[in-house]
């Protein structure tokens, strides 16, 4: 198994440091899949220091690295890292604190080097999205979203297998709701072609990541109903469908389903695929 090299930040208790760290180490344990050599696991104490720390690391590296979430994997620095905020952790309910340290404990097995986190169109993809009225910012953030959704199947269907699917399908339904002012979006922006892709797209996530635990918890499948019975009918049918294929034709291997992702999302999204 691989070695962890344990920092903290702040004060933590040992406790506290144990619990996240033997998370981490059961689904090594049971991973079907290659470990890495080693694994970073960054403890810290309080939002506030972990988000400097985050802008701190994201000024020397030029790009994004972290996200608002309780724990962050990210892979910029060539080795997989782990940081977990207690703060953050301590305002969830403990499955849900749980299935997130699994969560990240998942990316740093199967997405824990910079190519996964690299994502680069293709030459047509950009002419066909220029003749289409995408300029290559918006293309790579359509080609980010679907990337991100692609990694958190990878991510949900290695839980399940491993048998953590309480964590999974309980986080899985905590992460399928929409804010009413999510909801409201979309009427601002239905007829029009970028925004209305970049919207169903940015859905496609946590759809995808409830997609493994649905034979275990079918009301899996009806909350994917609910968070997109505001969209049009045409909409739903082609954000559900898109989703369902790409659950059904994912060959286990992230980086190389990214491109072919994009390509399915582009005629489902974009080309508006007939029902």
């Amino acid at each position: 198994m691989a070695q962890f090299n344990i920092s903290v930040q702040g004060e933590v208790s040992e406790e506290e440091i144990n619990r996240i760290v033997e998370t981490i180490a059961q689904l090594y344990r049971r991973s079907p899949f290659g470990t890495p050599e080693s694994l970073e696991i960054v403890v810290v104490d309080t939002v506030s220091r972990r988000d400097k720390i985050m802008r701190e690391e994201e000024k020397k590296l030029g790009v994004r690295i972290s996200e608002d979430y309780p724990v962050t994997h990210e892979a910029w620095w060539g080795t997989p890292r782990i940081v977990a905020c207690v703060e953050s952790l301590s305002r969830l309910a403990p499955i849900i604190a749980r299935a997130s340290i699994l969560v990240a404990a998942a990316h740093s097995i199967l997405h824990g080097s910079q190519e996964y986190y690299r994502y680069r169109l293709s030459p047509e993809a950009v002419r066909r999205g220029r003749e289409k009225g995408w300029d290559t910012e918006h293309l790579e953030r359509l080609l980010y979203l679907v990337a991100s959704g692609i990694k958190t199947l990878a991510v949900a269907k290695l839980l399940v297998r491993c048998g953590f699917i309480p964590e999974h399908t309980n986080l899985a339904l905590e992460q399928l709701n929409l804010e009413e002012s999510e909801k409201s979006i979309w009427k601002l922006i239905e007829g029009d072609v970028v925004p209305r892709a970049l919207y169903l797209a940015s859905l496609l996530k946590n759809i995808l990541f409830a997609y493994p635990s649905i034979p275990y918890a079918p009301y899996l499948a009806t909350r994917i109903q609910e968070i997109t019975s505001h969209l049009s009918a045409a909409a739903a049918w082609q954000l559900r469908s898109l989703a369902m294929e790409l659950a059904q034709t994912f060959p286990g291997d992230s980086k190389g389903f990214f491109l072919p992702a994009f390509e399915r999302a582009w005629s489902k999204l974009v080309e508006g695929e007939p029902l």
